[in-house]
Formats: C-alpha cells, structure tokens, sequence
C-alpha cells in the first residue's frame, strides 16, 4: 500500500541530500506538489525496506543522474503545511495538514554519474530542472550545511543552469 503524500494519516519519511562541489551547491527545482517550481535540494521519500542512506543515493540518482557517497546528517526537520482554506475563505482545518513531512537531509559527495537536468522521466512529479547555487566563501558554505532551507531560492544572476 502506498501512503497518500496529500492529506496523510500520519508523517511521511522524506531524505534528501546537499551536493556541495567548487563552492557550489546542487539545488533542483520542484516539479510538484507541495513548493512545485520552487528550488530544493534533491530528495524525496522513503521507500520501505530501505535504509536512510540508500534512499538518499537513489533519489540522487532519480532526480540528478549523479551517484553520490552519503556522508552525515546535516539535519533533521519537519515541514507541516495546513489544510487549505474553504472556499469561502475559512482556515483550513488545523488538526488535518495537506502534507506532513520529517525529512532527513545528509552531506553527500559527488562520485560519479553524469549531472542531468531531467534525469526522471517527463511525467514524473519529481524535478524538472537541475543547478549549481554559488557559495562564494567557506563560512557561506558552513552557514548552508547547518542553516540550509529544504527549499532554497537561489541568488539572482548567482546560478549556472545545466540542461
């Protein structure tokens, strides 16, 4: 039985892993729900019988082409977004989230593959668009391993765009 991402019953499991590499980190831009076309570091969900770890390399792989080895944990969040609101403008109901995340996000390091802008196919709901976001210093870099968003806005004019 798969678990419903929308309106769960309870928290799902998502990993995701930072790709650091010449000062630059490796963000993918949603391309669906929830944050769709927003900027995200790759990652995804769980899949049962599968280890933290294994489920970061494969979705690395999934949504970068890139193989990667996967180092620690830079950090463990949740990310709750309300129901929505009726259509008459009331709050959505609180006590029932549109999605609910615990997300388990690791430093990864780049060890082969080729980096691909749509390595998922077309219909997927996984990514559609894959970038490097520039660290300009090594305290910027520290900064965004230990006080990264799971959904990032790269830099205007910061960006080199593959694919």
């Amino acid at each position: 039985m798969t678990s419903k991402r929308e309106y769960p019953e309870q928290p799902l499991v998502g990993v995701g892993g930072v790709v650091i590499d010449n000062e630059r980190a490796l963000l993918i831009r949603r391309g669906g729900p929830p944050m769709e076309g927003q900027w995200s570091i790759p990652g995804g969900m769980l899949e049962l019988g599968e280890t933290l770890t294994q489920g970061v390399a494969r979705e690395l792989v999934e949504e970068t082409g890139l193989n990667v080895n996967v180092l620690d944990i830079i950090e463990v969040l949740e990310r709750i977004f309300p129901g929505l609101p009726g259509a008459d403008g009331t709050p959505g109901d609180a006590t029932r989230p549109q999605y609910h995340f615990v997300i388990i996000d690791y430093l990864c390091e780049a060890r082969g593959g080729t980096l691909c802008a749509e390595a998922m196919p077309k219909n997927s709901p996984g990514p559609g668009k894959t970038n490097w976001r520039n660290l300009t210093s090594p305290s910027q870099q520290r900064a965004s391993c230990e006080k990264h968003s799971p959904w990032p806005a790269p830099a205007e004019g910061k960006v080199i765009g593959i694919g």
